[in-house]
């Protein structure tokens, strides 16, 4: 059968949350109470994410290697654009940091205190988020575009 990008993305999405549940779960069966038994034996649990630990392992080399040999457009491979979202995405954060930084107001409680100024154009920084921010939606919607209409390798 085959699978889109977008459906392997998905099912990893499945599978490292299946593997953080039954990590818990297995953590919370290791130990009991003297004389008495665990509700899930640990050696099925440990078996049973094993099994889901392999399996994510595989369905991540197969994504990889697609998004690797997947063009986006002429110039450009699907892994490219990937980290070029990821960087967009950084690059927004620390813009969204500035503007949060340098729009709090402190408060002086009498004059002998030190005043903080922004030394930054807090206009100037927004609009540069929202420039960052348009790159990058623009950018997720090809990337989500082209995860549905490619086949998982």
């Amino acid at each position: 059968m085959t699978m889109t990008l977008g459906e392997a993305l998905n099912l990893r999405a499945g599978l490292q949350t299946r593997i953080t549940q039954l990590t818990a779960r297995l953590m919370e069966n290791v130990k009991v109470q003297e004389g008495d038994t665990p509700a899930l034996a640990p050696q099925d649990l440990r078996q049973e994410l094993f099994v889901a630990i392999d399996t994510l392992g595989k369905l991540v080399a197969r994504i990889n290697q697609t998004n690797n040999l997947t063009a986006i457009n002429a110039d450009q491979q699907l892994v490219d654009a990937l980290i070029e979202r990821e960087n967009l995405m950084k690059k927004r954060s620390v813009i969204q940091q500035m503007i949060e930084k340098a729009s709090s107001n402190e408060n002086r409680y009498s004059m002998s205190e030190i005043k903080f100024v922004s030394i930054v154009d807090v206009s100037v920084l927004q609009k540069e988020y929202d420039l960052l921010s348009k790159q990058w939606r623009e950018l997720d919607n090809k990337i989500q575009g082209i995860n549905w209409i490619t086949a998982l390798i």
